[in-house]
């Protein structure tokens, strides 16, 4: 919003104060709306690349972590040899 001049040099000093605190109020509150749109919208954009990532190494990720699960198994309980 632009202040008309006349507006500014007819106003009273406590008048000019209250304006500056009330827009400064105003524009802190604006930038305080615009950082959680900012990092919602950031969010957004990573989910949309996890998607796509997934998208594209779904076969990769679930090989790997069948072998990973099948190599803990035989890690974990060895076969005893028979004598």
């Amino acid at each position: 919003m632009s202040l008309p001049m006349e507006y500014l040099f007819e106003s009273s000093q406590q008048s000019l104060c209250d304006l500056e605190l009330a827009s400064l109020n105003r524009g802190s509150q604006l930038l305080k709306s615009v950082k959680a749109d900012w990092n919602a919208a950031v969010e957004e954009f990573a989910n949309a690349s996890v998607a796509r990532y997934f998208r594209e190494h779904r076969e990769e990720i679930l090989n790997m972590a069948r072998r990973t699960v099948e190599g803990q198994h035989v890690i974990m309980f060895p076969e005893r040899k028979s004598a």
